[in-house]
């Protein structure tokens, strides 16, 4: 991961942060990051990668972790450490397609349990975790980004829809 793409990632969380404290659109509900949700999916590029980045001030231990684009599971190891970045390659997840899919970041292998999900996010058509989401109260029931570029990419502190921008 590039040192500019990894300070830009941080630079559109913190510029977030600031504007939610100063007033938004209550027509859009913003949800928070669940507590354990320090490390969070920054980043999908369709059918190349998707980027974990942690946000804490501690390095997180992986081991355990679990990535979910139902069907496809993949079981995280390795440490990252503060303001880190890691890409992880899309065929490694069933290819990320732009069609529709999700990426459901959870601390165990148990899909179904809503407090094992930390972070998630769902675009197009097509979310199997979306209900465990939705019970954990990290995502909004019958909501998706909408793609509208080669990827999408996290500009706010929050795990809703309008969290997310196509990015470039």
């Amino acid at each position: 991961m590039r040192v500019w793409h990894v300070v830009r990632i941080w630079a559109l969380l913190a510029m977030a942060a600031f504007a939610a404290g100063c007033g938004s659109d209550d027509s859009a509900p913003v949800l928070p990051i669940a507590p354990e949700g320090h490390v969070v999916v920054t980043e999908v590029r369709f059918g190349e990668y998707l980027v974990l980045t942690n946000t804490r001030d501690t390095a997180v231990d992986l081991a355990g972790f679990w990535l979910c684009n139902s069907p496809a599971y993949l079981e995280l190891a390795g440490d990252l450490e503060p303001g880190e970045s890691v890409r992880i390659m899309a065929g490694t997840l069933g290819g990320l397609s732009e069609l529709g899919g999700e990426v459901g970041l959870f601390r165990s292998a148990e899909f179904a349990a809503p407090d094992a999900i930390v972070d998630y996010v769902a675009w197009g058509a097509g979310a199997d975790r979306t209900p465990v989401a939705v019970q954990a109260g990290i995502w909004p029931s019958g909501r998706t980004v909408e793609v509208a570029g080669p990827g999408i990419v996290r500009t706010l502190v929050s795990s809703s829809p309008e969290a997310w921008v196509a990015s470039e």
